[in-house]
């Protein structure tokens, strides 16, 4: 249900009659200050909301990055570690050769969403 006042709607569930009864008779003096009110909150919901998408998102990003890496066949993940954030990657860790060092790298540049691969994977031949 939603809520309206004169000319100003609300998009925000009112709970109960009493409420929105109230709201219609509320004084025009005390009704911007009570709308300005609501805006602010209102805002802030929809920021705490966009946040909680964006740490979602973020999740389902870094999950593909460990996804691509564990599945590459030429590997071995045990050893490797990264950091994920805004499309970069920075990969860090051990490998047994330079090709495994580039073999992640690539694979991490096949993924779509990925703009830049920082490798700081070292290669330790014994």
């Amino acid at each position: 249900m939603v809520a309206e006042c004169g000319r100003c709607f609300f998009s925000r569930p009112i709970a109960s009659e009493v409420a929105r009864d109230r709201l219609r008779r509320l004084p025009p003096r005390l009704l911007k200050p009570f709308l300005r009110a609501l805006a602010f909150m209102s805002s802030a919901d929809l920021s705490l909301e966009a946040r909680l998408q964006a740490d979602q998102l973020a999740e389902q990003f870094e999950e593909r990055v460990s996804t691509a890496l564990r599945q590459n066949p030429h590997l071995h993940t045990r050893n490797l570690r990264f950091e994920a954030s805004e499309g970069r990657v920075t990969l860090k860790g051990q490998v047994s050769s330079w090709y495994q060092k580039q073999m992640a790298q690539e694979t991490l540049f096949r993924l779509d969403g990925i703009d830049r691969v920082e490798n700081q994977l070292e290669v330790n031949w014994i």
